[in-house]
């Protein structure tokens, strides 16, 4: 059905109907044609804070993750004992075709297997281990960092409220520590 079926079936003259489709498609080639979405008038968001060097963000963050870092050296050997796990495992099966496989003997082979069985049973647990303390250390570190800004914040002024768009400010609380959260707890587990 056509605009013109449409407007003699409502009994509305035809030439509303085209005067209100021209003023339509002239509304939206101006729309089209301008230069993005339009910004609304207003103070202006807070600037991102200028880039911190590594040595500057260890000297930012170390007196929260200072009461964990005990745990912290003991994710080091977790580390070096799930590399050296790994080796074993490759060193094992590079035994099993070299005795076993090639000059066709399996009289070693069950040794062997028992042997790879055992040291990925090793590489799982110390896999589990170091995820879990990782994880624990970076939740902790995290939790007392949150709980020193919301300290900060409640000990703030309301005037400093006022005088602050909100939605900047809970857009800078959430992804300031979003960001501060992917950032130790990966690197520690993936070291």
């Amino acid at each position: 059905m056509t605009v013109a079926a449409v407007a003699a079936a409502a009994s509305i003259p035809a030439s509303l109907v085209f005067a209100y489709r021209s003023r339509s498609v002239t509304r939206l080639i101006r729309l089209r044609s301008s230069d993005g979405p339009r910004r609304a008038s207003g103070p202006v968001g807070i600037e991102s804070p200028p880039p911190l060097s590594l040595r500057e963000l260890f000297k930012r963050f170390w007196p929260y993750a200072r009461p964990y870092r005990w745990f912290i050296w003991l994710t080091l050997p977790l580390i070096a004992l799930a590399t050296a796990a790994e080796t074993t495992r490759i060193w094992l099966f590079k035994i099993l075709v070299d005795r076993v496989l090639v000059p066709r003997d399996f009289g070693p082979f069950w040794w062997i297997a028992l042997g790879y069985v055992g040291v990925t049973l090793l590489a799982g647990a110390v896999a589990v281990g170091d995820s879990y303390l990782s994880s624990w250390v970076g939740g902790k570190f995290i939790l007392s960092l949150r709980t020193r800004l919301f300290r900060h914040l409640q000990g703030l002024s309301l005037d400093f409220f006022a005088r602050r768009p909100l939605g900047d400010m809970i857009s800078r609380l959430t992804s300031d520590v979003a960001a501060i959260e992917s950032f130790p707890c990966p690197s520690v587990s993936l070291a």
